[in-house]
């Protein structure tokens, strides 16, 4: 696919614009690219649909339905369409692996859907050493306090940053961060390592880093990128599982994830770039204490890890770890009761589940910038139903 058709055409299909014979040409070049090429496509048409202007409801187009294949070099969950949604000014794909490949519906979102919630945005608050908590959504730019030797400053980004102090010595001093449902947050340390925490996330950390080892505590999901120090390691530790000690992740090199919510079942570690000791926070007989991480690898510590197992490690798609730091959910053959937990985290909903559907799991990439609404209808047409009292979402 030349890059002027594709963009000539792409255009073409954002504004509604097209003849079935340029949507027959479209697709049948789609079905020859590989996945990096389909994946490009994929995303400058979101970056189209982004910068068009809806019109009234009534003027708005039925958009086609993208499919995409399942080819040997697609994973069998990966597939049965891209859905273009001009309402909600974004594209997103959605599959069932338990559902056969053939066309998906239009979706169309009424003006005033009866379940919906905004998506979360930058919110987090930060609690000093002595227990003074600052809002950070909503804290003006510039100086916001001097903690531990260190000038603590909200830039014109957003992000919050700590500035070591160049002289003088300072007690240390601990502050955390903080994120809601529906928050998340970018910090840089005082060491220069940046930190992006998910939704309901949390990191306690030093005011300035002394000592043999920069250790830090995280709970929730967040991604790291770690300035290097051979003479003092960074290590991060991560809360328990239900019944079981918690983690340790001793950094011997850069970037990586953790994902660590109490309320999941498993801990992820992924590790994109460098290297990283992952272990436990107790030792048993018959089992080794901790594994390291290659680039692309991913350990899942689950509570038979921690008590009769060895710490599983497989070679995974790390853009899809971190898909949420960029902006979507990426949702991986997951049962529908993990999909409700990161909505009910990003849209700040409780959910119920009523029914479980336990014969389906879900796979696809998804914009965190849509509302509720068009997750649910999207989520409706695979045959799961909804209903909203008060602010609880419930699956029935």
């Amino acid at each position: 696919m030349s890059n002027e058709f594709a963009e000539a055409t792409l255009y073409k299909i954002a504004t509604g614009n097209y003849t079935p014979e340029e949507l027959a040409a479209f697709l049948k070049a789609l079905e020859a690219l590989d996945e990096a090429a389909y994946v490009q496509v994929y995303n400058r048409l979101y970056e189209i649909v982004a910068q068009q202007s809806p019109g009234p409801p009534d003027e708005r187009f039925k958009a086609p339905v993208l499919p995409m294949r399942t080819g040997i070099r697609w994973t069998k969950w990966l597939a049965a369409a891209a859905v273009l949604l001009v309402a909600g000014s974004a594209v997103y794909w959605f599959t069932t692996r338990n559902t056969s490949i053939k066309p998906v519906p239009f979706v169309t979102i009424k003006t005033t859907p009866p379940i919906d919630a905004a998506p979360g945005g930058n919110h987090a608050t930060l609690t000093l050493s002595n227990g003074s908590v600052i809002l950070l959504d909503q804290a003006a730019t510039g100086d916001l306090a001097h903690q531990g030797g260190s000038r603590i400053v909200k830039s014109n980004n957003g992000q919050l940053v700590y500035y070591p102090a160049t002289t003088g010595t300072t007690a240390i001093e601990y502050n955390t961060i903080s994120t809601p449902r529906a928050g998340q947050y970018h910090i840089v340390l005082p060491d220069g390592t940046h930190v992006w925490l998910n939704a309901a996330s949390s990191l306690r950390f030093p005011t300035s880093f002394t000592g043999k080892t920069r250790e830090v505590e995280v709970s929730g999901e967040g991604y790291f990128e770690v300035v290097k120090n051979k003479n003092m390691p960074f290590k991060v530790i991560t809360p328990p599982l239900p019944g079981g000690p918690g983690g340790a992740v001793q950094v011997l090199g850069t970037h990586f994830n953790i994902n660590a919510y109490e309320d999941e079942e498993v801990a992820k570690v992924t590790l994109l770039e460098g290297s990283v000791k992952v272990g436990r926070g107790q030792q048993a007989a018959g089992r080794e204490g901790s594994v390291i991480l290659k680039p692309n690898e991913q350990a899942t510590v689950t509570q038979p890890s921690l008590t009769t197992q060895s710490i599983p490690v497989q070679t995974v798609d790390v853009q899809k770890a971190i898909a949420w730091k960029d902006g979507f959910f990426e949702f991986n053959n997951l049962p529908l009761p993990a999909i409700m937990r990161q909505i009910s985290r990003w849209y700040d909903v409780d959910v119920g589940m009523e029914a479980s559907y336990p014969d389906k799991r879900f796979g696809g990439r998804i914009s965190r910038k849509l509302n509720l609404a068009s997750i649910i209808s999207m989520l409706e047409t695979y045959g799961v139903h909804f209903k909203m009292e008060n602010k609880k979402l419930i699956v029935i």
